[in-house]
């Protein structure tokens, strides 16, 4: 019966334990999204854009694509390459602005040219289908070769699909396929709109 206490207290100990944890864990990610949200309201950049990801995602607060865009324009505005390709991907889905896909271009070319590859890629397939542009295999290319000298896979494979079907340069089945292939073998990233 001496032990009883130190048995209950154990069992208590073990249940509770866990939950406590997560409190802390909760309160101390609660402690950093206060955190990011002052820095974002005092104009830094990368906490803008980061604010706008938690937003976009749903990490840690309800998804909301019209703040996600808000954050991500007020980065994207001060020169962050990163911002300005998300806030180009919503505005081509139409999450949280209008659907426009000129806009759309307009974001991710500024991106690409501060050297962002997700955005390169996905300027390379708004000019491969037309898309906000008026369509250019050759401008697609070049995108594309940027975004997957940079790693991109998605760039890669769509690279391939470009030297393979011939749009805009002679057929090249087994370059294409090579592209294609080692694309695959990178994995995926987050572009192609």
């Amino acid at each position: 019966m001496r032990y009883f206490p130190c048995i209950v207290s154990c069992i208590l100990i073990g249940i509770f334990a866990p939950v406590a944890e997560r409190s802390l864990a909760d309160s101390s990610k609660a402690q950093e999204q206060v955190e990011l949200r002052q820095k974002a309201d005092k104009g830094d950049p990368a906490a803008q854009c980061l604010l706008g990801k938690l937003y976009a995602t749903g990490s840690g607060v309800e998804t909301n694509y019209t703040e996600a865009a808000k954050w991500y324009r007020s980065a994207a505005e001060v020169g962050n390459a990163e911002a300005m390709f998300l806030l180009g991907r919503l505005y081509y889905r139409g999450q949280g602005v209008a659907q426009d896909n000129a806009e759309a271009a307009k974001w991710s070319r500024r991106a690409a040219e501060l050297g962002n590859a997700d955005a390169m890629g996905n300027l390379g397939w708004l000019y491969d289908n037309g898309q906000g542009v008026a369509q250019n295999y050759s401008e697609a290319l070049k995108w594309y070769l940027k975004s997957a000298e940079l790693g991109n896979s998605n760039a890669m494979l769509n690279l391939g699909m470009i030297y393979s079907y011939g749009h805009g340069v002679t057929p090249r089945l087994h370059r294409g396929y090579k592209v294609v292939s080692q694309g695959s073998r990178v994995g995926t990233s987050y572009s192609d709109m």
